[in-house]
C-alpha cells in the first residue's frame, strides 16, 4: 500500500488537513487486513509541483519497481492533479506495470466516500459512519499521565493526546467502547479543553473506563465512539462536575 504523509491537502491549502485514520491507525488496520508493506511517502512541494510522468517514472517505476498498480476510478496525481486514470494506463504501457481501476463502492447509487463518513462524525452520526465504513469510527493512542483532577474526584481518565492530522468528534461528553490488548470495556469520554479544570486551548480525549481501575499509563487504547451524551460545559466547582459526571456514567450504563 502507498500513500502520502502528510495528506496533500495539508501542505497545499498550508493548513493541517484532519483525517479520517492517522499513520498510526492506518497502519493498524492495514496490517489486520493483511497487507505486508505499508509505503508513506513524504508529500511536500517538490512532490506537489512534479508533472505526473515524472511522479510514475521516478517513483512508481524507478524507486518502487512496480508491476502492478491499483487505483480508485477517480484516482488524480500529478501538479494540479493533471494526472488521471486514463494517463496512468497510458504511463503504465510505457513504463511496464499492469494498472486495475477500482470502481467506486456505492449505497443507493450514492458514493460511498470519505467526505460522507466526515460529515457523518461532525453530525455525531455514529451509527451512519459505522454503516459506511464497515467499522466503528475510532481514535487510538497511548494513554498519557494528566493532572489527575478526575481520579481526585473518583472518576479517573485515560488521557490521549490526539494527532493533530486526526478528525475528532465534536467537543462534547461521549459513549464509547475502549479496547485495551485484547478486552473490550465500556467509556465515558470527554472530548474538549476541560474548561472547568484548565484554561488550555489544547483538546483532549478524556475516557472514564467503567468497572475498571488498573494503571494503564504508556499503554496503546482504541476508543470507538458509539453515542453522544452532552455538549461540554464550565462547572463552578468539582463539585458540580463530579455530580454531573456521575449522572453521566448512568446515562452510558443505561446506554450500553
Amino acid at each position: 500500500m502507498f500513500s502520502f504523509a502528510p495528506h496533500p491537502s495539508s501542505v497545499l491549502a498550508g493548513v493541517p488537513f484532519k483525517t479520517i485514520l492517522t499513520s498510526e491507525e492506518k497502519a493498524l488496520l492495514l496490517e489486520k487486513m493483511g497487507v505486508d508493506l505499508f509505503i508513506e511517502y513524504p508529500f511536500d512541494e517538490e512532490i506537489a509541483n512534479m508533472p505526473p510522468e515524472r511522479f510514475v517514472g521516478d517513483i512508481l517505476a524507478g524507486q518502487l519497481n512496480a508491476s502492478s498498480v491499483a487505483v480508485g476510478e477517480d484516482y488524480r496525481f500529478g501538479k494540479g492533479g493533471r494526472g488521471d486514470c486514463e494517463l496512468l494506463c497510458e504511463l503504465g504501457g510505457r513504463f511496464g506495470f499492469a494498472v486495475k481501476i477500482i470502481p467506486h463502492v456505492t449505497d443507493n447509487g450514492s458514493k460511498i466516500s470519505s467526505s460522507r463518513v466526515r460529515e457523518a462524525v461532525t453530525e455525531k452520526d455514529f451509527g451512519e459512519a459505522h454503516r459506511l465504513m464497515g467499522r466503528s469510527y475510532f481514535v487510538m493512542g497511548e494513554v498519557v499521565r494528566g493532572n489527575l483532577i478526575g481520579r481526585g474526584i473518583g472518576v479517573p481518565t485515560a488521557n490521549l493526546v490526539p494527532d493533530a492530522y486526526k478528525l475528532l468528534p465534536p467537543p462534547g461528553v461521549y459513549r464509547s467502547q475502549v479496547l485495551l490488548e485484547g478486552e473490550s470495556f465500556t467509556g465515558m469520554t470527554n472530548i474538549g479543553t476541560r474548561p472547568t479544570v484548565t484554561k488550555s486551548d489544547d483538546i483532549v480525549v478524556e475516557t472514564h473506563l467503567l468497572d475498571f481501575d488498573d494503571d494503564i499509563y504508556g499503554k496503546i487504547i482504541t476508543v470507538e465512539f458509539c453515542e453522544w451524551i452532552r455538549q461540554e460545559k464550565r462547572f463552578n466547582s468539582l463539585d458540580e462536575l463530579r455530580e454531573q459526571l456521575m449522572k453521566d456514567i448512568l446515562a452510558v450504563r443505561d446506554k450500553a
